[in-house]
């Protein structure tokens, strides 16, 4: 996270990472600086070997999730993610499901509620295969920005939502 801040040119000696009630992280300026240079929004992430961190402007939360592709998820957690043609999907399609789960979790994390937002809430049409994916979801009144891609054996989703749209 310290190499991305310093791309963004904010010196990060003073800053400490801060999570709210729902574990989703945040950064924070120990004491208080001389400027006011606001602070970018941040997601980070850990799987098997793997750490990500996502980095975005004020204004937006942002929201990233990665898994390796070659991990399974059971289809009996099929039911605790999704309802209706999406479960139906998931079910005729097992291959697709740690795609599914990644995004649906970057969306999460963007809207700051983590598990406290239902997987199910979090649905779209899914191509087949998923692959390189983009997508808009809305939920409520908020509009989220998905995109989903493959990196070596890593499945990442990245997701944003204004600031505003709260």
């Amino acid at each position: 996270m310290g190499e991305l801040l310093k791309q963004w040119g904010i010196e990060i000696a003073g800053l400490e990472i801060i999570r709210d009630e729902n574990r989703a992280p945040s950064l924070s300026w120990r004491a208080e600086p001389d400027f006011a240079k606001p602070l970018p929004s941040i997601s980070i992430g850990h799987s098997e070997g793997w750490a990500i961190a996502a980095l975005s402007e004020a204004n937006h939360h942002v929201g990233i999730d990665a898994e390796p592709g070659s991990r399974e998820i059971s289809s009996s957690a099929f039911v605790m993610m999704a309802s209706g043609n999406e479960l139906q999907h998931l079910k005729d399609y097992p291959e697709s499901a740690i795609s599914i789960w990644t995004a649906k979790e970057a969306v999460q994390k963007a809207l700051h509620l983590g598990m406290n937002l239902n997987p199910r809430k979090v649905s779209t049409k899914w191509p087949n295969p998923i692959a390189d994916f983009a997508v808009i979801i809305s939920i409520g009144k908020k509009q989220i920005q998905l995109e989903t891609w493959q990196y070596d054996d890593l499945r990442i989703s990245l997701a944003f939502a204004a600031k505003a749209d709260y």
